[in-house]
């Protein structure tokens, strides 16, 4: 993001970094059924776009790395739930699961695209929007 400032406007950097964030997780994401890829690729989006304001809030890539490994590690060794699309079987301290395949717990690729996450990751993004707007960040600094 700090070499995308430079050259193009923040809106276009955190999309840009949104992109090739999102891009790893399409080949497991697209595997789903239609609807779980539409809500994915909207909340591997928003997602991007909080770890991308935290990086702007806090001037360095470690913040988002850490949110995105404590969730990871959480999702499959704690509550033993599908990652990502992958239902490896592991040992975690919990062992959840969803019942069937539906939006509301996002069907067999997981919570990742569920619609709760989507509203979840939506509130987050807007509150972090109007904070960042109200201590009138206008750049990133690294």
């Amino acid at each position: 993001m700090k070499s995308l400032s430079k050259r193009v406007t923040i809106t276009m950097s955190i999309f840009i970094s949104s992109f090739l964030f999102a891009l790893p997780h399409f080949p497991s994401l697209f595997q789903a059924d239609f609807v779980y890829c539409i809500t994915g690729v909207i909340n591997l989006f928003l997602i991007s776009i909080i770890f991308s304001l935290y990086i702007i809030n806090h001037g360095n890539i470690y913040v988002a790395c850490g949110l995105h490994s404590f969730w990871n590690f959480i999702l499959l060794n704690v509550c033993g739930l599908n990652l990502s699309g992958i239902d490896e079987h592991s040992t975690s301290i919990f062992s959840l699961s969803t019942n069937g395949n539906n939006i509301f717990n996002g069907g067999q690729y997981g919570i990742e695209t569920s619609i709760f996450t989507t509203l979840t990751l939506s509130l987050c993004a807007i509150l972090l929007y109007i904070r960042f707007k109200k201590l009138g960040i206008k750049e990133i600094v690294f």
